[in-house]
């Protein structure tokens, strides 16, 4: 991304997010984040989007994989991912500045159908973060990458909308389409291509994330989730913690744990009865595992998240 492109996304960013923390737009799927200082790690579930960045840098961790994310530069989740975020560089007057835009798998997959087959010698990044290590055939759902002047261009004149509100209807979905064409041309392509294949398996594994999400109070066995996903139980087990770098349990486990801090927070539920509605008959393993997770214990989390950002723990 040339500089000018950055320096005009990261003053757009700037004139719609004066404070804090996550900047919703009118735009349906956008919003923007700005963040003064860098941060501890925050476990979050991070939705199916597309995160560029105009300013500062952000790291996300997924099992023991590190994410970076600077300047330039994207993240791309396809399912929803229990990842563990960071700012790592931000300052007073030089803030961490972010557009974020959710993505439908469903619109990758249309997109992907009218395109023509990838040129021979086109980029495969089915690689590590470093891009110096072969994943294999089972890819994580999540990527980083540069995000060239195509791709800025389209987000630019997307939020170039926002000065505009008479155009958003007509214009806000062709130009969504082509950012994900965007997306689905670049160096990254074939990866998410990959990811987002109807009736692929990593299509298959975030209807069963949705599936989950449904069923937060509810004991799931992997066998059921297999059966959801038209697979063994040893072939579901292999692609989910492919994609997720977490077992099928371990990822429902945390999902509930952040739901329980969500409705700490947002809705002042005391801990035992957020433990209550996301499952957990036991108060105590509830405190073992979200102090795991967080680590503190429940009310010592959620006073000190209030304290220090003023977060409402929602699940992104």
């Amino acid at each position: 991304m040339d500089d000018d492109l950055k320096r005009e996304l990261a003053r757009r960013i700037q004139d719609r997010c004066t404070g804090e923390g996550l900047c919703e737009t009118v735009l349906p799927g956008l919003r923007f984040f700005r963040q003064c200082a860098p941060n501890a790690d925050f476990p979050v579930v991070f939705q199916p989007s597309l995160c560029v960045v105009a300013q500062g840098e952000k790291q996300a961790l997924l099992g023991g994989e590190i994410y970076r994310y600077a300047a330039g530069r994207y993240l791309v989740v396809t399912v929803e991912l229990p990842l563990v975020c960071q700012v790592t560089r931000a300052a007073p007057d030089e803030p961490y500045l972010c557009a974020q835009l959710d993505l439908n798998p469903s619109l990758l997959a249309e997109l992907l159908a009218e395109l023509p087959p990838p040129q021979a010698g086109m980029p495969d990044a089915a690689y590590d973060p470093r891009g110096d290590k072969p994943r294999g055939d089972k890819p994580r759902a999540i990527f980083v990458g540069e995000a060239d002047n195509a791709l800025a261009d389209a987000l630019l004149r997307l939020l170039r909308l926002l000065d505009a509100p008479r155009d958003i209807p007509a214009l806000a979905g062709l130009l969504t389409r082509e950012i994900c064409y965007r997306l689905l041309e670049g160096a990254n392509g074939r990866d998410i291509a990959r990811a987002v294949l109807p009736g692929g398996c990593t299509r298959r594994i975030g209807e069963v994330i949705e599936m989950l999400k449904r069923n937060l109070a509810r004991q799931i066995r992997v066998e059921d989730m297999a059966h959801m996903a038209h697979m063994s139980a040893s072939a579901f087990y292999a692609h989910f913690k492919a994609a997720t770098a977490v077992s099928p349990l371990q990822y429902h486990k945390r999902l509930r744990l952040l739901e329980a801090r969500r409705l700490m927070l947002a809705d002042a539920a005391d801990a035992s009865d957020a433990a209550f509605q996301v499952g957990y008959g036991s108060a105590s393993q509830f405190s073992r595992e979200y102090a795991r997770m967080f680590g503190a214990p429940p009310m010592t989390d959620v006073l000190r998240l209030r304290a220090a950002t003023g977060a409402d723990g929602a699940l992104r």
